[in-house]
């Protein structure tokens, strides 16, 4: 609960929708619990013949730890990383059409953060290429795409 709360101040989230998603989640995992179970039951069934790959797994310093050897836990993060693509998909859909009608309630007025995103995407994607290439002398300068990012983060006063 503490690591939660943390990132929630640290990222200035609300507090109060911080609470309200930590319990609403909670009783989705309720809910999930024994298809977890039954999934990291299956998968950590010894007759499988995975033993070798969750014993490397589990003595791995970063690994060890968090421990996948329990049927809950392994089974529940197996189900999340399946739901987690289509969810992503299913969101970046609605915050599309959500912009889209946004923008034509406000004809003249561009959606905020659309076109800065993808021009600042496209030259940190060529800035990467250009480094990996080994090409250091055509790097392009990505300044100009950040102080546009944030010029529309931040409110502009309208002038009359």
């Amino acid at each position: 609960m503490i690591v939660p709360l943390s990132l929630a101040f640290l990222f200035r989230m609300s507090f109060a929708a911080t609470m309200v998603s930590m319990r609403l989640f909670k009783l989705i995992s309720l809910g999930i619990a024994p298809a977890g179970y039954a999934v990291g039951r299956y998968l950590l069934d010894p007759s499988r013949g995975l033993d070798r790959l969750w014993r490397v797994l589990f003595h791995l310093p970063v690994a060890a730890p968090i421990g996948y050897n329990r049927y809950l836990l392994l089974g529940s993060m197996v189900i999340s990383f399946g739901i987690a693509v289509p969810v992503f998909f299913g969101v970046r859909f609605a915050v599309k059409a959500y912009r889209e009608r946004l923008g034509a309630l406000a004809p003249g007025k561009e959606v905020p953060l659309s076109g800065d995103f993808e021009r600042l995407a496209s030259e940190v994607r060529e800035r990467a290429e250009a480094i990996i290439q080994g090409r250091t002398g055509d790097v392009p300068d990505i300044t100009d795409a950040l102080n546009g990012l944030f010029r529309s983060l931040i409110p502009q006063p309208e002038e009359e």
